[in-house]
C-alpha cells in the first residue's frame, strides 16, 4: 500500500483574506485508494480551521475506512512546510506557502495543488 498523504489546511493569509479550499471531492478524486495514512495538518493562524479539519477527517475516514487520518496542529511556518516537502504525496490550497514547498520535494513525491478559477492566469493548469 502506498503511504503518506499530506493534507496542509489554512485559509487565512496573513492579511486575514480566505485561501481557496479544496471540495471535498477533490480528495477522493486524488488521493489513491490504497493508501495507508492521512495527516491533516493545521495551520494555528486559521481561526476556523478546527472545524474544517474535523469535517474533512470525518469525510476522509468515509472515502478511506482503512487509513489512519490524524489532525496535526502545527504552530509554525517551518513545521508545515517540512510536512509538506517531506510527504510522499500532498494536497493543498493554491498559495506560496503550498507551491514553494511542492517545489523542492524529492521528484518521486507528489504534489496537487488546487486549482482556482481566481487564481493568477500563469498558475491555472
Amino acid at each position: 500500500t502506498n503511504a503518506g498523504v499530506v493534507i496542509y489546511l489554512d485559509t487565512e493569509t496573513e492579511t486575514g483574506t480566505d485561501v481557496y479550499q479544496a471540495p471535498m471531492k477533490y480528495y477522493a478524486e486524488v488521493i489513491p485508494r490504497d493508501i495507508s495514512s492521512i495527516s491533516i495538518v493545521v495551520s494555528d493562524r486559521c481561526a476556523h480551521c478546527a472545524n474544517l479539519s474535523a469535517f474533512t477527517k470525518e469525510y476522509l475516514h468515509m472515502m478511506y475506512p482503512t487509513a489512519k487520518i490524524d489532525t496535526e496542529f502545527v504552530s509554525g511556518s517551518a513545521i508545515a512546510y517540512a510536512r509538506v516537502m517531506e510527504a510522499p504525496f500532498n494536497v493543498c490550497s493554491p498559495s506560496l506557502f503550498c507551491i514553494l514547498p511542492a517545489l523542492f520535494k524529492e521528484f518521486s513525491h507528489k504534489s496537487h495543488i488546487v486549482a482556482h478559477p481566481g487564481a493568477y492566469p500563469w498558475f491555472q493548469y
